[in-house]
């Protein structure tokens, strides 16, 4: 969930004092994005995308592959050519797709314009973004091919699609691969043993007897359809899991339900009777704590009434959340991927049905399209689109604060690089994930960012707020009146970061304040809706209020407490609208 940027303890005045290159290592070693300022000053386009060129080289950069369940592994950079790398693959099924992500930073990635790209020439490579499900390269070999895969970058005054100039911003990128070499049958049967595979021939399912390890020909036959690209069929799974149960195959069993739960970004679900297989292979195979909690999920479904058995909140788009909300009890899906743009509204599957908004944009789209979506059938809680895009665009909620007199709620905000007190965080007025925010410590680190123009045109330059806690809290509204709140409090790794780029150790529910629900609610004068509040709590008690999301968040889909998510969307289902 994107919950905003964090806080530093402010080492600028420090760093002026450190000799060049003992500075240069504190920057590299410093959490977030950090610009280094000492290889270049800022000066024309040319040197500033230069200057860009060589920090992206600096850079780590990782294939996230299918072959791997999308672990990373690091490219190799070319000795020879700079801004060259490289990664081997040796497929051991047929087939794989891939990302590349830079820095180990899933909000940094590198993906092709659409989704499958399949072509093995240079391709254009976009980002680094982040949010970019399903937009992978497709490597079309078979099993045992070695593939090189490269990543090529160049500096370049890169133009944005419409047209505007990027100057420094990122250079461009492009992504090949190619065949390199084969395994021999031998060396490919031995490195499948070593996965516990069984070896993918055409006749493997004559060289494996049913009378013997069944499971493990029917989890061989799901490979063999999986790697033509054929749809398997849920039958086809729920036979295997069964196989799986007989034989107190617990982590075969485990493994095969999280693939299910993945299939069209979890559009498509597994069946009581599937959890049922995989709860009875942990029983015989002895893991019963383990078998208790996959019932215990399985009950969460059926809390629901009977009378409500069709989904009642869909959550769109599509957020790999369906497998957390199902968990509600209540009939919530996030099955719906509604995009919107020149998409036609959806009709609403069964009457009542709420569509609520997953993300910022499509926040934004239901309260401008309201009236086409009432008419299709579909309930909402939603407010004007004005009133929507001064919440959730941050330069508008900023001036809006002022107006208000609530700006010292929020962190300082700086016009100028000059008159900053540094550490800062440059960040966009809208988005999501963290995507483009920089943790700058000089003026010369802004110059280098933005070049001539000042913040605030395209970016914002805002305090940088330490410490390790993060607040989260959910709430209901209704035409500005708070019906219901739930708060997580998230712990990470460090004290200055810029989230997603830090390691969350912990998360709890915690107590809003009175005072601090007051402040909130000064803020959602005509807003109706759910919405989700990101901010800190400084030394002194007071807030320091990140961004809000005009939207459900991740944090309640995900992270509060099923039974306190149930009752918040009852008690929206109980409005009289």
């Amino acid at each position: 969930p994107p919950r905003g940027a964090a806080g530093s303890r402010g080492r600028g005045a420090r760093m002026s004092r450190l000799p060049r290159e003992a500075a240069k290592k504190a920057r590299s070693q410093a959490r977030g994005t950090v610009v280094k300022t000492d290889d270049l000053e800022p000066g024309t386009d040319e040197e500033r995308c230069s200057a860009a060129y060589r920090r992206a080289c600096s850079s780590r950069h990782f294939v996230a592959g299918s072959w791997s369940d999308f672990d990373l592994e690091e490219m190799k950079s070319d000795g020879l050519k700079e801004g060259v790398f490289q990664f081997e693959v040796t497929l051991l099924i047929d087939g794989g797709d891939f990302q590349i992500v830079r820095d180990s930073d899933w909000a940094q990635v590198f993906h092709p314009p659409r989704s499958y790209v399949v072509s093995d020439l240079y391709n254009e490579a976009l980002g680094p973004d982040a949010d970019v499900h399903g937009l992978n390269w497709v490597i079309k070999g078979v099993a045992g091919e070695i593939f090189r895969i490269e990543l090529r970058l160049s500096p370049s005054a890169v133009s944005s699609r419409n047209g505007a100039s990027r100057a420094g911003e990122e250079p461009t990128a492009s992504c090949s691969w190619k065949r390199v070499g084969v395994l021999s049958e031998a060396a490919l049967n031995s490195r499948l043993r070593e996965r516990g595979w069984s070896q993918p021939t055409a006749d493997v399912s004559a060289s494996i007897p049913m009378s013997t390890n069944p499971w493990q020909h029917g989890l061989q036959q799901l490979l063999d359809f999986g790697r033509y690209g054929a749809r398997v069929e849920d039958s086809s799974f729920t036979a295997v899991l069964k196989s799986c149960a007989r034989s107190g195959a617990w982590e075969a069993a485990l493994k095969l339900l999280t693939d299910m739960w993945q299939r069209e970004k979890q559009g498509r679900e597994p069946s009581s009777w599937d959890y049922r297989f995989v709860a009875q292979a942990c029983k015989n195979a002895g893991e019963r704590a383990t078998a208790a909690a996959l019932l215990k999920e399985l009950r969460e479904w059926r809390q629901r009434s009977p009378s409500n058995r069709h989904v009642r909140f869909h959550m769109t788009p599509r957020a790999y959340w369906n497998r957390s909300v199902k968990r509600m009890g209540c009939s919530v899906s996030n099955t719906l991927d509604w995009h919107s743009g020149e998409q036609p509204v959806p009709r609403a599957p069964e009457s009542p049905c709420w569509m609520l908004p997953a993300s910022d944009w499509l926040a934004l789209e239901i309260a401008s399209r309201q009236e086409e979506l009432k008419a299709a059938g579909w309930k909402l809680l939603t407010s004007s689109y004005d009133t929507v895009v001064r919440l959730e665009n941050k330069m508008l909620f900023e001036k809006y604060a002022v107006e208000l007199g609530l700006q010292e709620h929020l962190p300082k905000h700086y016009t100028s690089a000059e008159s900053a007190a540094y550490p800062c965080i440059l960040k966009p007025p809208t988005g999501e994930f963290g995507k483009n925010m920089s943790i700058v410590r000089s003026p010369a680190d802004v110059r280098i960012i933005l070049g001539d123009k000042p913040p605030g045109d395209t970016l914002l330059l805002q305090e940088l707020v330490p410490g390790r806690y993060e607040y989260s809290t959910s709430m209901l509204v209704l035409e500005g009146r708070i019906l219901d709140l739930v708060c997580i409090r998230y712990e990470y790794d460090a004290e200055e970061y810029v989230w997603p780029k830090v390691k969350e150790v912990g998360k709890r529910m915690d107590n809003v304040s009175l005072d601090h629900t007051c402040i909130m609610s000064c803020f959602l004068a005509g807003y109706s809706g759910f919405c989700n509040f990101n901010y800190k709590i400084a030394p002194d008690g007071g807030l320091r209020i990140f961004e809000v999301n005009t939207r459900v968040g991740a944090d309640f889909a995900c992270d509060v407490p099923r039974e306190k998510a149930r009752s918040m969307m009852e008690r929206l289902a109980s409005l009289a609208l």
